[in-house]
């Protein structure tokens, strides 16, 4: 449908938010890769579980690297827009 943004994940969503005071029973982490698939670019704030899933997920074919580069080329056609 021509969408040229950017999705982004909400805050902590592939990573173990229990130092907050949220439970995995009622807030489950989400996979990065499963992020990825689900068309997510950008997965916020980040950290290096999802750097190591999404290598290993590459590695073994799970994702392929295309993906990367589609979640990248979204990343850097935003910050373009931005500052055009």
């Amino acid at each position: 449908w021509g969408f040229e943004g950017v999705v982004m994940t909400d805050w902590f969503t592939s990573q173990d938010v229990s130092f907050m005071g949220c439970y995995s029973e009622i807030y489950p982490i989400s996979s990065s890769v499963g992020c990825i698939k689900a068309g997510n670019d950008w997965q916020m704030p980040g950290c290096l579980e999802n750097i190591t899933d999404i290598e290993k997920a590459v590695e073994s074919g799970e994702l392929d690297l295309s993906d990367l580069v589609f979640c990248g080329t979204n990343i850097i056609r935003m910050a373009v827009k931005c500052y055009s």
